[in-house]
């Protein structure tokens, strides 16, 4: 965010308008670190209104663990393998599948060829709770695109992705 000081701190006779002053690198900083948290507790807060109340699909966090089986080549996939897609610890995916299973969402089976492994599937009634969910989500990424300016949606993208590489190394 950049400053303007009063073109009433110019020499007297001054014709020239507001000059503009640069944060320093320790401001900037702290604007950036302060955006930063303001964000984590917006979204925070908007995953817990989308997850308190799912209409017709699943909390985000549900939705985020079985989204990587709704893709055809992904259809079954053991639960180290679907832990790691959504990002998530072994045990939080057995405790989130048990949950999902009771309720008909998933299935899950021993696999073809080694009785130790155990695979996980979407139901149709899952298939259709993450269809919901994603269009659910879509809509409201759209209002959040939609409010942005034109030149602020040109650099978004870019911008998340970025941020996301940056995060993903901490």
């Amino acid at each position: 965010m950049k400053t303007t000081t009063s073109t009433s701190s110019r020499a007297p006779g001054s014709s020239r308008g507001p000059r503009v002053v640069e944060p320093s690198r320790s401001d900037a900083f702290d604007e950036f670190a302060a955006a930063w948290d303001q964000m984590s507790r917006v979204v925070r807060r908007a995953r817990g209104r989308a997850s308190a109340t799912p209409r017709n699909g699943l909390t985000v966090s549900q939705f985020h663990l079985l989204d990587t089986l709704s893709l055809e080549a992904h259809a079954a996939l053991n639960i180290t393998e679907v832990d790691e897609a959504a990002g998530v610890t072994c045990p939080t995916a057995t405790r989130m599948l048990n949950t999902l299973e009771r309720e008909g969402i998933v299935r899950r089976q021993r696999a073809r060829g080694d009785a130790r492994v155990v695979v996980v599937r979407l139901t149709v009634d899952g298939r259709r709770a993450v269809a919901a969910t994603r269009e659910r989500l879509r809509t409201a990424q759209r209002t959040v695109y939609e409010n942005l300016t034109a030149a602020e949606q040109r650099q978004a993208s870019v911008l998340l992705s970025r941020l996301s590489e940056a995060i993903d190394e901490l």
